[in-house]
């Protein structure tokens, strides 16, 4: 497993410890690497989502700036 004096991401400790859903199934993060590269995914796919959010959110500000007040 990994090395016990590092302290664990936010990511790798919901990965390990989430009881269902989006976790995959028993066995399948047996390995370190297996782990590493599941983790991985789920920062990517949170920083994509993150920049998603964001460009939607200056949109949305960029909108409402060049609306008109009646």
């Amino acid at each position: 497993m990994s090395n016990t004096r590092k302290p664990i991401s936010l990511v790798e400790r919901l990965v390990r410890e989430h009881p269902q859903g989006t976790v995959p199934a028993r066995r399948v993060l047996d390995t370190p690497e297996k782990i590493r590269a599941h983790t991985q995914r789920m920062k990517a796919a949170t920083e994509d989502r993150l920049r998603e959010d964001r460009r939607a959110r200056q949109e949305s500000a960029a909108r409402a700036r060049t609306r008109r007040v009646d």
